[in-house]
C-alpha cells in the first residue's frame, strides 16, 4: 500500500520519492541480491527427472559394483562417506537448492548444461556414488 501523505508532515508524497522532506521512510529501499549467477527455478518438472535418472544411475553403477574384486575395496568409513555425499548431490540436484547450484564448484556444470541439466548431472553424479557404495558395502 502506498501512501500519498506523510503521515508526520502531512505534506504529499512526491512521485517516485521513498522518503519523504522530514525522513520518514515510505518504503524501505531493498538492496541488490547479488549472487554467483542468476538462477531461475525451473519452469519444467525437473526434480522427478533427476530423482528418476538419480535411481537408474545407482542401479547401474550397483551392478558395476559387484564385478569387483572384493580385496581391492576400501572398508569401513570411506564407503560410507562416499554414500553420503552421493545422497548429498542428489539431495542437491532434486531440490534445487539455490547456494549448492550458485556455488563455485557447480560453475562449469551449470555453464555446460544449464540449470536443469546441472541438476540432472548431479543426479547422476550423486546416484552412482550412492548406488555404487550401497553395493560394495553390501558385497
Amino acid at each position: 500500500m502506498t501512501e500519498p501523505v506523510c503521515p508526520l508532515c502531512q505534506t504529499p508524497r512526491p512521485r517516485g520519492a521513498k522518503r519523504c522532506i522530514c525522513n520518514y521512510t515510505f518504503e524501505y529501499e531493498t538492496p541488490p541480491r547479488h549472487s554467483f549467477g542468476r538462477l531461475r527455478r525451473s519452469t519444467a518438472n525437473v526434480d522427478v527427472i533427476v530423482l528418476i535418472v538419480a535411481v537408474g544411475a545407482g542401479m547401474i553403477a550397483a551392478l558395476l559394483a559387484n564385478g569387483i574384486d572384493r580385496r581391492t575395496v576400501p572398508e569401513g568409513a570411506a564407503l560410507w562417506v562416499m554414500i553420503a555425499i552421493g545422497l548429498f548431490a542428489v539431495a542437491g540436484g532434486a531440490f534445487g537448492w539455490r547456494w549448492f547450484l550458485a556455488s563455485s564448484r557447480a560453475r562449469w556444470p551449470r555453464l555446460l548444461f544449464g540449470t536443469d541439466g546441472a541438476r540432472v548431472f548431479y543426479g547422476v553424479l550423486g546416484g552412482a556414488l550412492a548406488g555404487g557404495g550401497i553395493a560394495l558395502v553390501l558385497a
